[in-house]
Parts: C-alpha cells; sequence; structure tokens
C-alpha cells in the first residue's frame, strides 16, 4: 500500500512540475524581457520608452525601456493596447494610418540597423495630441542599452522633426530626421545618446 501511495505522489508531482514549466514558458512569450543590450545576441527585442514633454521639471531623469520579443508586443503597449499587428509585422512597414488613436502617441522609432531594421525603440508620449499643438519632446540620455546604438528611424503622429545628438544633454554632433525618417543615420551612426522632437 504504501510503495502505491509513493508512486501515485511521485506521479502527481511529476505532473505538477512540467504544469509548472509549461506556464513559466508561456510567460516568457508574451511578458516583457530586459531592456539591456538591444544588440547584444540573435533574438529580437522591441523596447518602448517615454518622451518627456519640453519644459517638464524632471528633466534628466533616464528613460525607462520595456522590452517586448516582438514588435507588435510592443507597439500594443506604446499605444496602451489600441494597436494590434500580427505577430510577425515589421516595424518598418508600420504606416502611421495603422497606429489607433489612444491616450498614449507614438512619436518615432528607432533602429538598431540601417534601413529601417534590426531591434527597435518607440517613443511615445502619455497624451493624445503628439506635436499637433506644437508641444516638444526630449529625452537627455536614451535607456539603459540603447546609447550609441541607433543607425536609422522613422517618425510617427504630427513629429516631424527628430534631432539625434551625438553627447547627452543635446550637445555634439546632430543630425535631423525629417518626415519619414533617417533611412540611415550618415555619420551619426551608432551615436545618439540624446533625442529631440518636434511639429
Amino acid at each position: 500500500m504504501s510503495r502505491l501511495l509513493s508512486r501515485r505522489t511521485h506521479r502527481c508531482l511529476t505532473f505538477a512540475i512540467i504544469a509548472m514549466l509549461t506556464a513559466f514558458s508561456v510567460g516568457l512569450a508574451s511578458a516583457p524581457v530586459n531592456a539591456a543590450s538591444p544588440n547584444g545576441n540573435a533574438s529580437e527585442r522591441h523596447c518602448i520608452a517615454k518622451a518627456t514633454r519640453v519644459g517638464t521639471p524632471v528633466r534628466f531623469a533616464v528613460p525607462v525601456a520595456v522590452c517586448f520579443p516582438t514588435f507588435a508586443q510592443a507597439l500594443s503597449a506604446a499605444t496602451a493596447g489600441s494597436t494590434q499587428l500580427s505577430a510577425g509585422f515589421k516595424a518598418k512597414d508600420l504606416t502611421r494610418g495603422q497606429i489607433r488613436p489612444s491616450v498614449q502617441t507614438v512619436i518615432s522609432i528607432d533602429f538598431v540597423d540601417a534601413q529601417w531594421s534590426g531591434n527597435t525603440l518607440t517613443w511615445y508620449v502619455d497624451n493624445d495630441v503628439g506635436c499637433a499643438n506644437f508641444d516638444e519632446y526630449w529625452a537627455d540620455t536614451m535607456p539603459l542599452g540603447w546609447n550609441d546604438v541607433v543607425s536609422s528611424a522613422q517618425m510617427y503622429d504630427s513629429c516631424n522633426f527628430a534631432t539625434h545628438f551625438e553627447h547627452t544633454g543635446f550637445a555634439g554632433a546632430y543630425i535631423d530626421c525629417l518626415g519619414n525618417g533617417c533611412y540611415t543615420m550618415g555619420a551619426m551612426n551608432d551615436a545618439t545618446s540624446s533625442e529631440h522632437w518636434r511639429k
């Protein structure tokens, strides 16, 4: 009898462990991933960060990046769930019309590779107007893992200018990405340390 109970107990424990491991792996597939080193490994990493409105008293805070394994998940988070894309959707194919209205507005996407490819950092603001009312936004420094890695950028909503600076605090060399963005960053490749967005 005790041997039978022991076998049953062992079998139940085995099933419980398998169930826990399955749930853990499913959770990993949809949960945010570590923000550091956007191009440090072969796996995809798509992050979001909030830009600060110009004139906000707290200016020098380091933006916090939250990262996901797919661009679709990242964009959903950046738009507070209003924009839903297929899991395999590529960021370079995103048009302004595909972004649904939301309490959060996507203003630009940075890419670690030229030609709008590779891992991404989607910048958003916590309002529904973006630059439409001539509001401007900035990031005095880049989120952890995103300094000196940007190789191309796209603009969205009403923010038609995004200036990428060589140093933190909007100093040093710079490049203005206009209209649809910068297909490459030229001499500023892998050199962005702060950004400024405006209409």
